[in-house]
């Protein structure tokens, strides 16, 4: 068996589910289980959605009116002779999450969020399987929710193995058979929806791949493979035709949004093979990770992280910055779901770099002032360069206003504006 993700930029309009149907057809011809991220940007809709109504604002109701009609269009369009099946089922989601917005607790941001959120994939999958089976593939749905089963970690839930590999050997049963599910959302023991972090559902893939021991794992993408830059941003940006688990991990952690960080490890300890390929082009080669190459890849990786908070920690009580302050400071970030994507010491302060997310950035400060002076910037980027080149350092921070900069052998850090 073989699993497939798509992503949200692969079934964003009308001609795109088309095209994922033909790709199905084409590339899954003995059975597989496709993976679904919600279509378009509906999860950034959803986003704005969670957090007007969270605020109190009302506008949440005509932002959940834009996204309803955007995939009633697609109704419309995908099934022109009679839209009206699938519609009251689209409708029907889409009345469940307003009612859920209007009595669930708002006390909790973070399990509000993954309510609100989760039905991004919910009624996408929805649509998707519908025309799927309107166009002749016996595929059965398979809610994420009651077969990726976590803790209560919201935002970033972790996968209780035990409980997901019963629940997926059981909603998986057939190796040759075809299944739609949904990534990045999941469920507890409880049926609480949660989440494993944002652009979670190539995680989805691999938990799913590692339980089934599937053969392989097929990312679809709207580039044509892992490259050393994005190549939206950088038109000279080169494809890497292969890659280990550990350099793809790597790359990831800090920031490449080709895979989700957390991908690597399920399908290193299998090693299962991961294939990322066009969408648009799939006669393209992609990139293929596995456990080794001969080709160890040593050109520049530039990787580039927005929307980045730099705060400076300094003890209120005059002294130096002790492993006791270090340990109480990890414990708060972790308390506040919040990863840590640099951090710098000094004798007398501790400096770090991550997501700007203002709820959950607020919370922390709070609890931060209790023990530490707090100096912050925000709206900044975290430019990383694996394998970087020294002459080009300077390059690297041209025109740009420098707040923090980390240099090792292999790899140059700046935090800047």
């Amino acid at each position: 068996m073989i699993v497939h993700k798509f992503g949200g930029a692969s079934i964003k309009d009308a001609a795109s589910i088309r095209h994922l149907a033909v790709l199905i057809k084409t590339h899954v011809k003995e059975g597989g289980v496709i993976v679904l991220s919600a279509i378009g940007k509906t999860t950034n809709a959803l986003e704005e959605v969670t957090y007007a109504a969270f605020s109190g604002e009302e506008r949440w109701k005509s932002l959940l009116k834009e996204v309803e009609a955007h995939h009633l269009s697609l109704c419309d369009a995908l099934f022109p002779e009679n839209p009206q099946v699938v519609e009251r089922e689209i409708l029907s989601l889409f009345h469940a999450l307003e009612e859920a917005i209007r009595h669930t607790e708002t006390g909790n941001f973070n399990r509000f969020y993954d309510t609100v959120v989760s039905y991004g994939e919910r009624i996408g999958s929805t649509l998707v399987w519908h025309f799927l089976k309107a166009s002749g593939l016996p595929i059965t749905q398979v809610p994420a929710t009651e077969t990726l089963i976590t803790d209560h970690s919201f935002r970033e839930a972790r996968i209780n193995w035990e409980a997901t590999s019963k629940a997926v050997t059981k909603a998986f049963p057939n190796p040759r058979g075809y299944y739609l599910t949904q990534g990045f959302i999941a469920g507890t023991p409880e049926g609480a929806v949660t989440t494993l972090g944002r652009e979670g559902s190539d995680f989805s893939a691999a938990v799913i791949a590692n339980i089934l021991h599937a053969k392989e794992v097929w990312i679809w993408k709207d580039v044509n493979g892992l490259y050393n830059a994005d190549p939206h941003r950088f038109p000279q940006a080169r494809l890497l035709p292969k890659a280990t688990y550990t350099e793809c991990m790597e790359l990831a952690y800090y920031g490449a949004q080709v895979v989700h960080p957390r991908t690597l490890a399920p399908l290193q300890q299998k090693r299962i093979p991961l294939h990322i390929h066009s969408f648009k082009q799939p006669e393209n080669g992609g990139t293929t990770v596995t456990a080794a190459h001969t080709d160890k890849i040593e050109v520049p990786c530039t990787i580039i992280k927005e929307k980045q908070c730099l705060i400076t920690l300094t003890p209120k009580q005059i002294g130096f910055m002790t492993e006791e302050y270090l340990e109480k400071i990890i414990a708060l970030f972790k308390e506040h779901s919040i990863r840590i994507n640099l951090l710098q010491s000094s004798a007398v302060n501790l400096t770090l770099c991550f997501d700007d997310d203002p709820y959950r950035f607020h919370p922390l400060q709070t609890a931060l002032k209790a023990t530490f002076e707090v100096r912050y910037n925000r709206s900044l980027s975290l430019l990383t360069v694996v394998n970087y080149v020294q002459r080009q350092i300077a390059d690297y921070s041209a025109q740009k206003t420098i707040y923090l900069t980390q240099q090792s052998r292999r790899i140059l850090r700046l935090v800047y504006r």
